[in-house]
């Protein structure tokens, strides 16, 4: 059986390296982060390069290349991200897009 896991205040991902140490002393345990809920910028980056490698200035430039910026700040635009865990970022701006 594969245990499909929401990663709710996913932080850096402590709960997926459990389930990562867990997997690898039990044979038949197997799972799958089909998603995760993180407000905290800096965490959901630190979160993205733990467990899946840094974006390359390439890998972003070729996203950037794809993806209209203000297509970009719409989606921002929609959703709650904190810059220090406390507070939310109330607009996103061209300026302060790399917080």
């Amino acid at each position: 059986m594969k245990f499909k896991i929401l990663e709710t205040f996913a932080g850096i991902g402590a709960q997926h390296k459990a389930l990562t140490n867990i997997k690898k002393r039990k044979v038949n345990f197997d799972y799958e982060i089909v998603n995760i809920s993180e407000w905290d910028v800096h965490a959901l980056i630190s979160y993205d390069a733990i467990h899946y490698g840094n974006l390359t200035a390439n890998e972003v430039d070729r996203y950037l290349a794809k993806n209209n910026l203000e297509n970009i700040f719409d989606y921002l635009q929609k959703r709650v991200y904190s810059n220090d865990g406390k507070e939310p970022i109330k607009n996103f701006h061209k300026k302060n897009i790399f917080f």
